[in-house]
């Protein structure tokens, strides 16, 4: 999965007033996110591992959540991610990593016994913004635990968080708006990860 790539059936937009768990009839507008070119000059000759993000189960699914107001919580009914979120976000950080050359290897390989780090993470938000008096955005809150995995310590803890406007509550204008978010904190990862070695 290189670059995971956007598919979206044109033929349904999202509903503004029709948020419901939606039934996966094969027909929703599918969504996918891209990894990002980073411009780095660190190198190091470490291989890291990336592990499969913690998630909770609200969004441990191939629905996009959307969070309304007074905390409640629903699902776009006529649009999906391509693939289950957690799988996503692990495959676009592989590859995200390995492009930027910060790293000699980059793998999702838990048997990789060569790979000196480990990049654990949890996804804590990600989500369309649906709320009453505020603009229509998308929220993106991840936090990351880079470890040695030889002397088994945590080397940086850290949690990035990236937003972003949304023209109106269709597919590709909430599309773009995910890709500049998730984009973005991509970008933040790296740096940070660069910054720490």
């Amino acid at each position: 999965m290189k670059h995971l790539i956007l598919l979206l059936s044109m033929a349904t937009l999202l509903s503004g007033c029709s948020l419901t768990t939606p039934k996966d009839t094969g027909k929703a507008n599918m969504l996918a996110l891209q990894s990002v070119e980073v411009e780095n000059k660190r190198r190091t000759r470490r291989h890291l591992i990336v592990n499969h993000p913690a998630t909770p189960s609200e969004l441990d699914t191939y629905r996009i959540a959307v969070q309304l107001d007074e905390g409640k919580r629903d699902y776009v009914a006529s649009a999906r991610w391509a693939e289950f979120l957690p799988n996503i976000i692990q495959a676009s950080l592989v590859d995200t990593l390995q492009d930027s050359q910060l790293f000699a290897r980059v793998s999702s390989d838990q048997a990789a016994s060569d790979s000196r780090y480990r990049l654990d993470s949890e996804i804590l938000h990600f989500e369309v913004n649906y709320r009453s008096g505020q603009p229509i955005s998308v929220n993106i809150e991840i936090s990351f635990t880079l470890k040695n995995l030889r002397t088994l310590r945590t080397v940086k803890q850290f949690t990035l968080t990236h937003s972003a406007i949304s023209d109106e509550m269709d597919a590709l204008p909430i599309n773009n708006a995910f890709q500049k978010a998730y984009g973005d904190l991509q970008e933040a990862l790296v740096k940070k990860l660069a910054k720490t070695l």
